[in-house]
């Protein structure tokens, strides 16, 4: 777990700070140039360094884990029997409990990993915070499908369909290790 702090504005106590480098950066943009702009992105390509970030930073936690999302494009990372999906989405702030971590995508969706990590990127690319991980039974077990334009509770409108839960609902990062 070197290189990843406790954020001292985290309230839950168990989500993970990784601060990113130089080197991380330019290995990230490298990963989309590569990949290039999908047709339709509504963050005109600004996801996928999101993503890549959320990827080198989960890599760097797990112990001696693989990256394979260059060549496997239906999960990011090996440990063992465990495949990893690495899941991101920017932020402005340390995450809190309540935000939501999510996988778009349609309702019948069966997934080749068995292992989701979730992650928050800051947008000004500072920060990657590791804010848990469920296994893909459990998730979608307790998540929750909401269809593209429909409203949560708080009034946040979905842009995409998918599967949602809340963060406070993961387990804590630190216990993957164990487990890994």
């Amino acid at each position: 777990m070197k290189n990843f702090t406790e954020d001292p504005t985290d309230e839950s106590g168990r989500l993970l700070r990784y601060r990113i480098k130089g080197k991380d950066i330019e290995r990230a943009q490298d990963m989309c140039d590569e990949m290039g702009v999908l047709p339709n992105s509504f963050t005109r390509g600004m996801g996928r360094m999101v993503g890549f970030l959320g990827e080198i930073a989960v890599n760097k936690f797990i112990p001696r884990s693989k990256y394979v999302g260059h060549k496997v494009f239906k999960y990011d990372i090996v440990k063992g029997k465990n495949k990893i999906e690495v899941k991101s989405k920017t932020c402005t702030s340390c995450p809190k409990d309540h935000y939501i971590a999510s996988v778009n995508g349609p309702k019948k969706i069966d997934p080749a990993n068995n292992v989701y990590f979730f992650t928050r990127v800051s947008k000004d690319l500072r920060y990657v915070w590791i804010v848990g991980w469920i296994s893909k039974d459990d998730f979608f077990k307790k998540s929750v499908f909401k269809n593209k334009n429909e409203k949560d509770e708080e009034g946040f409108v979905y842009r995409v369909s998918g599967y949602h839960i809340k963060i406070k609902d993961l387990e804590d990062p630190k216990t993957f290790i164990d487990k890994g």
